[in-house]
C-alpha cells in the first residue's frame, strides 16, 4: 500500500469526525444568514489566526492542512445558509446555553457560541472555535428542555476539556510519528501482501483513535453532569437523554406512510403495482476487515447511563422545564418543518417526500407540507428525465425502515409521465383560492408538465400578480 493511499484513507476516515461534508451553496433566506449585529465570523478568523502561529513545530504543515480545512468547511458553510438563525429554534437552545454558562463559573471566561445546524442527522457537537453545535435532526427528537440542556451540558464539557485540539493532535501524531513511519517503510520494503499489512496498520490507528474519541465521551458526560447538577435542570433527565441517543437511528415517526392516502382520486386512480417491491438494492460490502465495536467514536448509551446513574439524585426537585412547556413543543414541531425545509433546498427528494407524507398523515390540511410534496415530485420527474435519478432519490438499502423502502420502491417503480401525473392531481385536488407562493410555483410546473396551457398559463400569471418579487419569479418565468 503506498504512502499516499495510506494518507488518504486516514484522513478521509479522521476528517469524517471533525467536519461537515461540502454541500453545494444554497440561496439563503434571511432566518440562514448570520445577524449583521454577530460578529462571529470575525472571531473565526481571529482564533484561526492565533492557532496557526502557535501550531508545534513538529509535522507543523500537517497541522496546518488540517485547521485550514476545518477552518475552510466552518466559514463555507456559515457563508452559505448550513445555519439557522431563526427567531423560535436558535432562540430557546440559546436560552438553555446561557443559563448553563452563567451557573458555571468553570465556564464565565469562555466566551461560547451557539450554533445551530440544519443537518438532518441527529446529533451534536463542539467545532474549535469556542462554538458548540446542535443539528436540526436532533432538536426534533428532544422529548424535553432537561434532555436538551444536557446534550448542551456535553458539548460544553468537550469545549471546556479541549478535546477537538487533542484530536488534532493525536492524529497527526498517529499518522506522521515515527513509529507509523517506521512501520510503513517496513511494508514498503516487504516482498509480499504489502495491501494486507496496510490495511492492517490502517485498523491499528483506527481503533487507537476511537478508542481515544470514546474516553473522551466519558470524560465530557462525568463534566456534563457537573454543569448540569448547577443549573435549575433535572439530572436525572441526562440518562432519558441518552436514552434517546440510543434509539435516534429509528424513524421519529413509525407509523404506516399514506401512499394510496395521498395519491389516490377520482381522476387518477392509486395503481397497486406502484407498491410492488423492486429489484434495487444497495450493496452492502460484508468484508470483514473492520471490527464494528473497534469502529464506534462513543461508547454504548447504556454504559454511559450506568457510568452516570450512580452519580445522580433520584430526589432532586429540578424542573424538566425553565422556558413553557408549549414553547418547547412549538419549538419540536417548528424543527420537524425545518429539517423537511433543509432536505428540499439540498435537493434530497426522496428523504424530503418521505418526511413531508409522514407530517401530513397528522397534518392533512398544512399548505406548506402540500406544496413540497409536489415541488418533491416535479424534481423527481426532472431527475428522472434527465436520467439522474440515483442523485436525488437513494436505492433501498437493507438498514433502511420498511416504510421508507416502501416509499423508495414506489418512486423506483414510477414511469416517467406516472410521476408528472400524480403530482398535478394531488396539487389539483388540494387547490384553493387561497394557496401559497410554493403551492402555485410546483402546480404551475407540473401543469406545464402535463401539458394543461390554459391552466399554466392562470397559474403563472396569478403566481407573478401575487408575488412580483417572489423566490420562484426566476423559475417560473423559464418555465
Amino acid at each position: 500500500m503506498s504512502k499516499l493511499l495510506f494518507y488518504t484513507l486516514i484522513l478521509w476516515l479522521f476528517c469524517i469526525n471533525i467536519a461537515s461534508s461540502q454541500i453545494p451553496p444554497l440561496t439563503p433566506s434571511s432566518r440562514y444568514v448570520i445577524p449583521n449585529s454577530d460578529n462571529l465570523l470575525e472571531n473565526i478568523k481571529k482564533t484561526h489566526e492565533i492557532k496557526k502561529r502557535n501550531l508545534p513545530v513538529s509535522n507543523r504543515q500537517a497541522f496546518e492542512k488540517i485547521y485550514q480545512q476545518h477552518f475552510d468547511t466552518l466559514t463555507f458553510h456559515l457563508n452559505n445558509g448550513h445555519y439557522l438563525f431563526d427567531d423560535k429554534i436558535y432562540p430557546y437552545y440559546k436560552q438553555i446555553a446561557d443559563h448553563i454558562i452563567s451557573t458555571n463559573p468553570m465556564l464565565a471566561d469562555h466566551k461560547v457560541h451557539l450554533l445551530i445546524s440544519r443537518r438532518a442527522d441527529p446529533n451534536a457537537s463542539s467545532m474549535g472555535y469556542s462554538i458548540i453545535n446542535l443539528h436540526i435532526g436532533l432538536s426534533r427528537r428532544f422529548e424535553n428542555e432537561s434532555q436538551a440542556a444536557f446534550v448542551l451540558c456535553h458539548e460544553l464539557a468537550h469545549h471546556y476539556l479541549n478535546h477537538i485540539d487533542q484530536s488534532i493532535a493525536q492524529y497527526v501524531e498517529s499518522i506522521y510519528g515515527r513509529p507509523t513511519q517506521q512501520q510503513l517503510k517496513k511494508i514498503a520494503r516487504s516482498d509480499n501482501q504489502k495491501v494486507r499489512k496496510g490495511i492492517d496498520l490502517l485498523r491499528h490507528t483506527v481503533y487507537a483513535m476511537n478508542n481515544n474519541s470514546r474516553s473522551h465521551e466519558r470524560e465530557a458526560d462525568s463534566l456534563a453532569l457537573l454543569f448540569m447538577k448547577n443549573t435549575v435542570y433535572d439530572e436525572k433527565e441526562a440518562l432519558t437523554a441518552l436514552a434517546l441517543l440510543d434509539s435516534v437511528d429509528r424513524e421519529k415517526y413509525r407509523y404506516e406512510l399514506p401512499l394510496k392516502q395521498a395519491f389516490d382520486s377520482p381522476e387518477y386512480p392509486f395503481k397497486d403495482y406502484w407498491l410492488k417491491p423492486s429489484q434495487l438494492m444497495q450493496i452492502e460490502d460484508k468484508e470483514a476487515y473492520w471490527n464494528e465495536d473497534s469502529l464506534k467514536t462513543h461508547p454504548d448509551c447504556t454504559d454511559r447511563i450506568k457510568a452516570l446513574a450512580t452519580q445522580i439524585n433520584d430526589r432532586n426537585n429540578k424542573k424538566q422545564f425553565v422556558q413553557p412547556p408549549q414553547h418547547f413543543q412549538e419549538m419540536v414541531s417548528q424543527s420537524d418543518i425545518e429539517l423537511i425545509e433543509r432536505e428540499l433546498y439540498f435537493r434530497r427528494y426522496g428523504r424530503c417526500l418521505y418526511e413531508s407524507l409522514l407530517l401530513l398523515s397528522q397534518q392533512p390540511h398544512n399548505q406548506y407540507l402540500q406544496a413540497t410534496i409536489g415541488q418533491c415530485l416535479y424534481g423527481i420527474y426532472q431527475a428522472q428525465k434527465n436520467h439522474q435519478l440515483s442523485k436525488y432519490v437513494d436505492l433501498p438499502a437493507p438498514r433502511d425502515s420498511k416504510e421508507y423502502r416502501q416509499l423508495l420502491d414506489f418512486l423506483h417503480n414510477l414511469r416517467l409521465k406516472e410521476i408528472a401525473q400524480i403530482g398535478y392531481y394531488f396539487l389539483k385536488h388540494n387547490y384553493t383560492s387561497e394557496v401559497s407562493e410554493d403551492f402555485l410555483y410546483a402546480f404551475a410546473a407540473l401543469s406545464k408538465v402535463m401539458e394543461v396551457p390554459e391552466q399554466f398559463s392562470n397559474l403563472k400569471n396569478d403566481y407573478l400578480l401575487k408575488y412580483p418579487q417572489g423566490r420562484f419569479v426566476q423559475q417560473i418565468k423559464q418555465l
